[in-house]
């Protein structure tokens, strides 16, 4: 099964983002938020969909402000070597 969206995927198994909100414990509002764009998601929101989808759908993570501090030190390194 290709799916490319966590909407596409909801459809062809037939069950509503309400159901799966519920499946994965999650708000349902947060999670319109976040397919529509309007948000990114967090990284247990993203692993929690990842498994109950058996891995075919991934969602956009916010960046985790200690990844991106790591990201800096990183990029300040190499324009310094």
């Amino acid at each position: 099964m290709q799916v490319t969206n966590l909407k596409a995927y909801l459809a062809n198994i037939g069950i509503s983002l309400k159901d799966f909100c519920e499946i994965i414990d999650c708000d349902i509002k947060h999670m319109s938020k976040v397919m529509h764009g309007k948000r990114l998601a967090g990284h247990r929101l993203a692993k929690d969909v990842r498994q109950a989808t058996s891995g075919l759908i991934h969602l956009n993570t916010r960046v985790r402000k200690r990844d991106q501090k790591r990201n800096q030190q990183q990029e300040q390194y190499a324009c310094a070597v």
